[in-house]
């Protein structure tokens, strides 16, 4: 029978576990630490065949770690979920990627059927992408309400597209250039007697032909005429360092090595491919017309700014939207790749900036900090633990998750701050400058991906802290049961899947894209694991042996290996769910309850309560009936992790308001 059930009832009551308190509370202060623990022991209160009391601290002990975390991710869910119902956001990056690659080219250039971005395959077809929607979008205002005397704006362009998006400075068309080298030597002699073939880019066994630094191109070339008859130089060369493609000015604050030394300046394409920050670029002004956007890409394509030493081409440009206080970063991107021709891509990233201008930014702020407050804690509580256990601590999933939440915390107001260190000191909406705000949104989409893995983690981890309950622990052991097996399984799907990943590619990398690379062979056969194939491409690719090892490769994989892993878990939940039966019914609502009495009364609640009279009297006053603290509850209390816990989460928001309100007196 439990010790601290005094009545033999089966269950221990709040009174019970009061007087076993009282008993053991050596120092009168209302807690039993682990010190007055262990001295219960070595003085006989508790002797080794007394296990029901430490059961009974192990079980308080738990209930604590479950109402801690719970506050937590009160906390958490609060700093994380800002915006997150808010579809416009969705909607101003989806409206401009719609304008910029789902416009349709002019008749003139696509005069059979209605062609845009996604349909590029040539270098020309670039071009009439830039002279149609481009310039549509960014100059014409069609993209609101078609008025050509811009009422909308006051009578005169200011540079807006979409009705509410601004323009923030420029747009920029640049691209990256490779050297040409003779690549006789690996063309068989055969083809080499009569003609001299010419490569670009690495000229190495494993990527040749792509492009990297160490061949890049950075001579001036070509012959650019501005077609403003007040251009600063009527005829010029396309500078390495770029230039104002309508005042034939250099640009001399945004050179590229200065672009490339900004961290995160290299970008990775749809495709897979890492580019650093471009050069050549030309900077297009928002303040010139329609007619003269045009004029300036005619200039450009009969110049032959894109040439065979042309590795990729890109656009970009910035739009910014007061009304969702979001910049959308817009880049297009034509790769001339190995294979000839342009493969375009495109990316269009909605980030907010800055996060400190409005109250209610400080509001935010200020959970910020109290979920840092938490880590702090629960880094503490691991290092108390790796003191103990060295790095056997590791072997704890939890363990290893509350690690990696830390890190991915303190990683991702990392890329915050860092991002909002890239932007420039001043930012004129209306200058001909073309901001390079790139770098900073990739600090920003990396800092959303890491707090996306964060939330993910900590909800994932909220199941193993509530096994403390049946129903939870059901969940949480037939996870770690099934582990070995499962992963034992995985082992053996993978051979089998890597071999069939191969073999479709093999078989039809030149025949279907799905099947180009053995990445590509991989990802489109998952998909067919859930249905997402297509059997009649695959038999018209091959006519018999694209039926018969997508056959085999179904039966295998859903029918026989698919049902082992369904077998492995079952099995480890039926015997989870057999040992889970026979444990003592657990009460989590009831023993919560009780282990609040016991803290109101004798424990770390009380403390915070205290220090929160003394902090701000009034303000606690006006909600705590209580009398005033006598001169022995008046004393300062001492202040633990636990105490800081209950304390923090209420005083940080009254502070950051108060803060706020001062700044706006």
């Amino acid at each position: 029978m439990d010790l601290l059930d005094a009545d033999g009832d089966g269950k221990t009551t709040f009174a019970e576990a009061k007087s076993v308190l009282r008993g053991l509370d050596d120092d009168g202060d209302g807690k039993i630490s682990w010190g007055e623990y262990l001295a219960a022991r070595k003085n006989g209160k508790l002797t080794s065949d007394d296990n029901a009391h430490e059961m009974y601290l192990a079980r308080m002990s738990k209930i604590k770690e479950i109402l801690i975390y719970a506050v937590f991710m009160v906390f958490f869910s609060m700093q994380s979920c800002r915006d997150l119902n808010n579809a416009n956001v969705f909607h101003f990056g989806n409206n401009l990627a719609g304008q910029f690659t789902e416009v349709e080219f002019l008749p003139e250039h696509s005069p059979v059927f209605n062609k845009d971005f996604m349909d590029i395959g040539t270098v020309e077809e670039f071009f009439h992408f830039l002279y149609g929607p481009v310039s549509h979008t960014v100059y014409s205002p069609n993209t609101f309400d078609g008025d050509t005397s811009f009422t909308f704006e006051g009578g005169e362009r200011k540079g807006s597209t979409l009705g509410y998006g601004k323009l923030l400075g420029g747009v920029r068309i640049s691209q990256l250039r490779s050297k040409a080298f003779d690549c006789n030597f690996h063309v068989n002699g055969a083809l080499t007697e009569n003609w001299n073939f010419t490569c670009y880019g690495k000229n190495s066994w494993f990527d040749f032909g792509d492009f990297s630094l160490a061949t890049e191109l950075t001579e001036n070339f070509g012959n650019y005429s501005s077609p403003n008859p007040d251009a600063m130089a009527k005829s010029t060369e396309y500078a390495y360092d770029g230039m104002n493609a309508w005042t034939s000015e250099p640009l001399a604050n945004d050179t590229v090595a200065h672009g490339r030394g900004k961290y995160m300046s290299n970008f990775e394409t749809n495709k897979f491919n890492i580019y650093p920050a471009p050069a050549y670029s030309l900077v297009l002004p928002p303040s010139i017309t329609l007619d003269q956007a045009r004029e300036v890409v005619t200039e450009i394509f009969n110049s032959r700014y894109i040439d065979l030493h042309t590795r990729a081409i890109f656009f970009e440009a910035n739009v910014y939207n007061p009304m969702l206080d979001r910049v959308c970063h817009c880049r297009m991107i034509g790769e001339i790749t190995s294979a000839g021709g342009l493969m375009p891509t495109f990316d269009f990233q909605v980030v907010r900036l800055w996060e400190r201008v409005s109250s209610v930014d400080d509001l935010y702020a200020g959970l910020t900090t109290v979920v840092g407050l938490f880590y702090a804690y629960y880094l503490w509580e691991l290092y108390k633990v790796f003191k103990i256990e060295g790095f056997k601590i590791l072997h704890s999933f939890l363990s290893v998750c509350q690690i990696a939440n830390v890190v991915f915390f303190f990683a991702a107001v990392g890329c915050m701050v860092q991002a909002e260190r890239g932007y420039p000191s001043e930012m004129d909406p209306n200058s001909d400058e073309y901001f390079d705000l790139g770098p900073s949104v990739r600090f920003k989409g990396w800092a959303l991906c890491i707090q996306g893995i964060n939330v993910f983690l900590n909800w994932f981890k909220l199941i193993s802290i509530l096994g403390y309950s049946k129903t939870f622990a059901l969940v949480n052991e037939t996870i770690q049961k099934a582990a070995g097996g499962v992963a034992v399984f995985l082992m053996a799907f993978f051979v089998i899947f890597y071999g069939f990943s191969q073999t479709h590619c093999m078989l039809f990398q030149g025949r279907l894209q799905e099947f180009s690379t053995i990445g590509d062979s991989c990802f489109t056969l998952m998909r067919s694991l859930l249905g997402d194939f297509d059997f009649e491409r695959l038999q018209h690719a091959n006519l018999y042996l694209g039926p018969i090892l997508f056959i085999i490769f179904v039966v295998l994989a859903v029918f026989v290996i698919l049902n082992m892993l369904i077998a492995i878990i079952s099995d480890a939940y039926v015997e989870v769910e057999e040992d889970v039966r026979n444990r003592p019914h657990v009460d989590l609502f009831e023993d919560i309850k009780d282990f609040l009495m016991i803290q109101l009364v004798h424990g770390d609640m009380k403390r915070p309560l205290e220090l929160l009279r003394m902090v701000i009297p009034h303000t606690v006053g006006r909600w705590v009936d209580a009398e005033e603290p006598s001169e022995t509850t008046a004393r300062k209390p001492t202040v633990t992790p636990s105490t800081t816990l209950v304390m923090v989460p209420l005083m940080v928001p009254l502070v950051m308001l108060r803060a706020r309100a001062r700044r706006l007196r």
